[in-house]
Formats: structure tokens, sequence, C-alpha cells
């Protein structure tokens, strides 16, 4: 049972890593790091240590705007609900009481 719930698994992360969502913010990713004008504006927005400086909120508000990052977050928060609505079928499955009792 446990392996067989292992490779179901792998073929489950196999399967989010074809996806399109996933080969896109793969994609992103890299058009992220690769614009030198964002590069630059997160190098300089880590740097700053008060986030009340008038520099830093406007990095970070050219930052939010960029349409790389928006595009991105979306992606992100998708599938951070995939996985979150995934947890919670497994949680499910291991958390109920007559399993328990079995082994036992």
């Amino acid at each position: 049972m446990n392996e067989l719930l292992l490779n179901k698994l792998d073929e489950l992360f196999n399967e989010l890593d074809a996806t399109d969502d996933i080969k896109e913010l793969i994609c992103l990713k890299k058009l992220i790091y690769n614009d030198k004008d964002l590069s630059n504006k997160l190098d300089t927005i880590k740097a700053i240590n008060n986030v009340y400086d008038k520099e830093y909120m406007e990095l970070k508000k050219d930052i939010i705007n960029n349409p790389l990052i928006q595009k991105f977050h979306k992606l992100e928060d998708e599938l951070y609900f995939t996985v979150l609505q995934a947890n919670q079928k497994l949680e499910q499955l291991f958390n109920k009481k007559g399993c328990q009792n079995a082994r036992n």
C-alpha cells in the first residue's frame, strides 16, 4: 500500500511538472531573473532595511506592478491552492479513526 501510494504521488508530481502552468512558471522565473531592470530593483529593495523608506515603497510598487511578477504570483497562488487541496485530501485519507484502531 505504501509503495503504491508513493508511486501514485510520483505520477502526480510528474503530471504536474508537465502542465502548462508549471512550464509557464519556470519560464516566467527565468524571464524575471534575466530582466536587468527588474533584477536591479529587486537587488536594491533587498538592500534597503527600512520598509517605510520612500525609495523602498516606490520600488516595491514598481515590482508589484510588473506584468511578469503579476503573472508569476497569479500562477503561484493557483499552484498553492492546488497543493493545499491535495494535502487536505491526503489528510482525510490518513486521519480516519478506523485506520488508527485497525493498527492497535
